[in-house]
């Protein structure tokens, strides 16, 4: 057997050793997994042992978990909450860049570089690699308003950083400056269209289609993030920048509570991550300890550039209150670099700019801000106060129990549109008192007819059958153990002996639930438009939850395409209930059903507040399905105890919720 090794099981044994075993060797040293991988590369690189070749298997692999790491950032990110911190990101990314590319510039200056390599050096240290995310989503912080400041601040860090370098080396090549320039507006522009108007509708048809199978899903997901990415190389804009946008494009598509997501989770901590972490560490020589100038401006650009993002982390969080924890998780997601570094140093040193003395200092500088990044993030995760995090999303785990064979499909449907539009998976459930074996192949079938039509909406929908004392009982047992953000009921309007009985139960539910309930009475046809029907009952602080679930559901399903109209007293400032929505406001003359009979278009989808009528079937809701069996009636029920919701609303209405004067 000769070295390196190059025979595939030999190669992968050593990679899968080395995954395993790196990270429970480095932790019982105190030292982060993450840095136990970089120095297992380190170990096993050819400046070392020799045992791998980083050419070829390795590297590419080791790129491959780039990219993956990237678009994981993408995928798990809160949009909203990312939009909601856009000033911090902002703000944080200026800094985290200039700050850097000062003192990184000024240090290549003090050293004797050209102007050229000096402002290359100060690019290169000027972005940043999210090395340590798996450290905050190993603590569940990847919704928090620190960690989404800083991956939004990682965008825009490394992509002036390769701009900024494409003119360099434009300008030092004699290519023009300027085309580089023009080149990569166009180049983002094409890629931010890719990335927001086509890879997300091919994704919508093809899950809703051929792509119901989860082996399909996987691999789709893997080609659509791996488009991105060539899409962005091949126009110039850098591979890791087109995968985190194909994060992006893919993230309401990709329920973060689903199946698929924790498939695409595993396969990245598993393989992809640790092989890019194992490749970095294979970049490094050793031999560059030999030369003391090589170390002495990798110690002078490691402390320099490690506090400067310190600085910026500190500036960022005091201007907007962030705690010391967040600060220091922002630092340690900031601190790494190796992405757009390593493109960096390749490209200088491809064209001349520079030697092999400021490549190895530049490899040493990478290994040493992992390893404080990884620590960093480390010892401040698990202080940050989760309290901070987002309120919940009505749409991000919908459970919707079937029973009726002629109802479940247009049921488990309407339960997909509402978690399609917040990202989130749909949980059919069927509750068995009886296990005879015809029972439970009829439950399976229950379950797999719903599931159908559920996915043909696009969304992620998962079968649990559940043994349980009562249906009651069973289906309180799994809202709570899956975590419900929703729960939706159905009801047929039938005698009203009937209506007493069904509505008992249902009543039962929604008096033990948690979370918000929607109980649906499905009418003839699908319904293509909404209407939000209103009393002056529901502005009152008592049924305050109750107009917040009905806010909520429009809310979703005005973003899933349903038009929607509004019926409210004259004196109510409707336009504040939901802004963006195109609402048509409706004077509101005697109860809520007649004015919904009234208004109402066939086979609209009418939605109430429960308001002062707890229970489920009276009031305006049993009136209302008797005298227009053709609607679609859904009542919203708010949770007990209440609970937050939506995209944090600090009231349905502000300042109104003690009704109207």
């Amino acid at each position: 057997m000769t070295l390196p090794l190059s025979d595939p099981a030999w190669v992968f044994l050593v990679l899968a050793v080395a995954i395993l075993v790196s990270p429970l060797l480095a932790e019982r040293i105190r030292l982060p997994g993450i840095v136990g991988l970089v120095l297992a590369g380190l170990v096993l690189g050819p400046h070392v042992t020799g045992l791998l070749e980083r050419r070829g298997t390795v590297d590419q692999l080791g790129g491959l978990g780039l990219l993956y790491l990237m678009f994981l950032a993408g995928l798990e990110l809160d949009i909203d909450e990312l939009y909601h911190y856009r000033r911090a990101a902002g703000v944080f990314g200026a800094l985290t860049f200039a700050i850097p590319f000062v003192i990184g510039a000024g240090v290549g200056w003090a050293f004797g570089f050209a102007a050229a390599e000096a402002v290359v050096l100060g690019l290169l240290f000027a972005s940043q690699t999210l090395v340590a995310y798996p450290v905050v989503r190993r603590y569940g912080l990847v919704g928090n308003r620190a960690v989404a400041s800083t991956v939004g601040a990682t965008v825009i860090t490394d992509t002036v950083a390769l701009a900024a370098l494409g003119v360099v080396v434009g300008l030092s090549t004699a290519g023009g400056g300027v085309d580089v320039v023009i080149r990569l507006i166009l180049g983002l522009a094409v890629l931010t269209a890719y990335c927001t108007w086509v890879l997300p509708r091919v994704a919508r048809w093809f899950f809703a289609g051929l792509g119901q199978e989860p082996v399909l899903r996987f691999v789709f997901v893997l080609a659509g993030f791996l488009s991105a990415a060539a899409l962005g190389e091949l126009l110039g804009v850098e591979s890791i920048v087109g995968a985190f946008f194909a994060g992006l494009a893919l993230n309401r598509l990709v329920p973060n509570r689903g199946t698929l997501m924790q498939s695409i989770e595993f396969v990245g901590a598993a393989l992809l991550v640790p092989l890019f972490l194992i490749s970095v560490g294979m970049l490094v020589d050793p031999a560059v300890v030999s030369n003391p100038r090589t170390v002495l401006l990798a110690a002078v650009v490691s402390v320099l550039i490690l506090m400067a993002k310190a600085a910026a982390a500190w500036l960022t969080g005091r201007i907007f209150r962030f705690s010391g924890a967040e600060i220091g998780v922002m630092f340690g997601l900031s601190g790494a670099h190796a992405a757009a570094t390593l493109a960096a140093t390749i490209v200088a040193f491809e064209i001349g700019l520079f030697d092999d003395e400021v490549v190895n200092a530049v490899l040493l500088v990478i290994l040493v801000t992992v390893v404080v990044s990884s620590w960093a993030a480390r010892r401040w995760a698990p202080r940050v106060d989760g309290s901070q995090e987002r309120p919940r999303r009505l749409g991000e785990v919908v459970v919707v129990p079937v029973a009726n064979p002629g109802s479940a499909p247009q049921l488990a449907r309407f339960a997909a549109r509402l978690a399609m539009a917040d990202g989130g998976v749909v949980v059919a459930t069927h509750v068995l008192v009886d296990t005879d074996q015809g029972a439970v192949q009829h439950a399976k079938q229950l379950l797999e007819d719903a599931a159908q039509p559920a996915a043909a909406e696009g969304g992620e929908v998962e079968l649990q059958m559940r043994v349980d004392v009562s249906p009651t009982a069973g289906i309180l047992h799994i809202v709570a153990e899956r975590s419900a953000s929703l729960l939706v009921l159905g009801w047929q309007h039938l005698t009203p002996i009937q209506d007493v009985l069904l509505g008992s139960r249902i009543d039962e539910i929604v008096a033990g639930c948690a979370v918000p309930v929607v109980t649906i009475r499905l009418g003839r046809e699908a319904p293509a438009a909404m209407l939000l029907t209103l009393g002056d009952d529901d502005l009152k602080e008592s049924h305050a939850g109750d107009l917040e679930a009905a806010l909520a559901v429009c809310r979703l399903l005005v973003r899933s395409g349903m038009p929607l109209t509004v019926c409210c007293p004259q004196r109510w400032p409707a336009e504040q209930l939901l802004p963006e929505a195109n609402v048509h406001v409706v004077p509101v003359d005697g109860s809520r059903a007649a004015t919904a009979e009234e208004r109402a278009g066939a086979s609209d989808l009418v939605v109430l507040p429960a308001g002062h009528h707890r229970t489920t079937f009276g009031g305006d809701a049993s009136s209302l399905a008797s005298r227009r069996p053709d609607l679609t009636v859904a009542v919203a029920i708010g949770p007990a105890p209440r609970e937050r919701f939506g995209r944090g609303d600090e009231a349905p209405i502000p300042g109104l919720l003690g009704g109207p004067e």
